[in-house]
């Protein structure tokens, strides 16, 4: 384009300077009839219509070609460019291929043929000039518009433009069919369907922009055939799909139901993850033991991860699960405890199922008011949440830290009751083992206690 646009712009100096010439060159008076002015009259207006039929063109058509920001072929928006190109060619482009012909049957379709008509005008004979009544309206012209041979060529180039960009976008979907659907042969049937209707809209655009493209059309086929089949291949694989069950030993620390419920707590708790996206998390399990998911420069653990499984349903397809691979990871810091608080997740992969197929998903809310039956504490789904707190005031695992936070609060009970016995008896002799003062109330019957503080955090491994 800097080639042409340095081009064009040395021949219309060039113009410029010969009509320029030809307007002071010997005198012209006596040559001014008025036959060779209304004569090179015609040929200066015919060269401005021209001229400003060349510009709007360019301004409807030139982005869509071939030379445009697209390059002669559209990928976004396909639907929305298309109706453009097609609406130009089918209710514009005929008036101004009536308006170039006009031209055409006047001075000649070739280069030599335009130029040898416009040669009273461009190329006098020396000694000869243009008429004075013109050369005002000749200087204009010139200094406007490219000589009137190169606006016819470059005019039918950009609308034949718009054609090259019709065929080039139907082979560049063609070209991306091809390998995507070696891919699907061996996808997921859960992957395979959404992929299909992706390339049928985009063979369906291919036929749009070139219906004489033969492998679009057979391509188009293939998908459609594919497409008919699909249905009925996927509700035959969601049949088939289980929630995983991971057998192994967990070496802790913590317990798995406990640890499954509080990763399902926090999966509620987050707005990426539930109810205002239109997600319920409704069951977990723990599949594998903790791992290191984060070290410091010292390559010391700095972070922990825990490997579960996720599932959940949404709104908009209820009556299906979607498991997840997921690792949840704790805070960041270090000696950081295999334990929560949680701070994100990592996700893995992920597959759907049915959901009544699913441990607890058989539930209208997916929260069943039973244990999911996973055994030995390996999961947690709906009220097995409350099972699983209930697990935590054992001994072991967060049961005992739980069990030394109840410790803590009872002993600051008693500090502060003894700090009000000593208020209240401030300058009269106690003996240990004194009863608090009198009247000081007790705490009333089932009143919670204050929070517990913070558990400390859970010895290594």
């Amino acid at each position: 384009m800097a080639t042409n646009t340095q081009s064009g712009g040395l021949t219309r100096t060039l113009t410029i300077l010969l009509l320029a010439c030809l307007c002071l060159a010997g005198p012209a008076h006596a040559q001014d009839t008025p036959e060779r002015v209304e004569k090179l009259r015609g040929l200066l207006l015919d060269w401005e219509a021209l001229g400003k039929l060349s510009k709007e063109v360019m301004n409807d058509v030139h982005r869509w070609g071939p030379n445009g920001p697209y390059q002669g072929v559209i990928r976004d928006q396909t639907a929305e460019r298309f109706a453009i190109i097609e609406t130009y060619q089918l209710q514009t482009q005929p008036g101004v291929e009536s308006q170039l012909a006009a031209f055409e049957a006047q001075y000649g379709k070739t280069p030599q043929a335009v130029d040898e008509s416009y040669a009273p005008l461009l190329n006098m004979e020396p000694g000869k000039r243009l008429p004075e009544a013109l050369e005002e309206l000749a200087t204009k012209i010139s200094g406007t518009y490219p000589v009137p041979e190169r606006l016819l060529r470059e005019t039918r180039a950009e609308l034949a433009g718009l054609q090259t960009t019709r065929v080039q976008t139907a082979d560049f979907f063609v070209t991306q069919a091809k390998p995507t659907l070696e891919f699907l042969e061996k996808a997921r049937p859960d992957q395979r369907r959404p992929s299909l209707l992706r390339l049928e809209k985009e063979l369906r655009f291919a036929v749009s922009f070139d219906p004489a493209n033969a492998e679009a059309k057979q391509l188009l086929g293939v998908v459609e055939d594919k497409l008919s089949a699909s249905e009925e291949l996927l509700e035959a694989w969601l049949d088939e799909q289980v929630f995983p069950t991971p057998a192994f030993e967990f070496s802790g620390p913590g317990e798995k139901a406990e640890l499954a419920a509080a990763c399902l707590e926090w999966f509620r708790a987050s707005p990426d993850w539930s109810g205002a996206k239109g997600e319920h998390p409704f069951h977990v399990v723990v599949s594998g033991n903790w791992v290191v998911a984060k070290r410091n420069i010292l390559g010391q653990p700095i972070q922990w991860g825990l490997p579960i499984y996720l599932a959940l349903w949404k709104d908009d397809k209820p009556d299906l699960a979607r498991v997840f691979s997921l690792t949840m990871v704790t805070q960041v810091a270090v000696g950081v405890a295999k334990s929560p608080p949680w701070k994100t997740c990592f996700v893995g992969s992920s597959y759907p199922m049915r959901r009544a197929k699913a441990p607890g998903g058989d539930s209208p809310e997916a929260m069943p008011t039973s244990s999911s039956g996973s055994g030995s504490g390996s999961g947690t789904s709906g009220s097995s949440v409350e099972g699983a707190k209930a697990a935590a005031k054992s001994s072991s695992g967060f049961g005992g830290w739980t069990g030394l936070a109840c410790c803590c609060t009872t002993l600051l009970l008693l500090g502060a009751g003894v700090g009000v016995f000593i208020a209240a008896n401030k300058g009269k002799p106690t003996m240990p083992g004194a009863p608090p003062a009198p009247g000081a109330a007790p705490p009333a019957p089932g009143a919670a206690p204050p929070a517990p503080p913070a558990a400390p955090p859970a010895p290594p491994a």
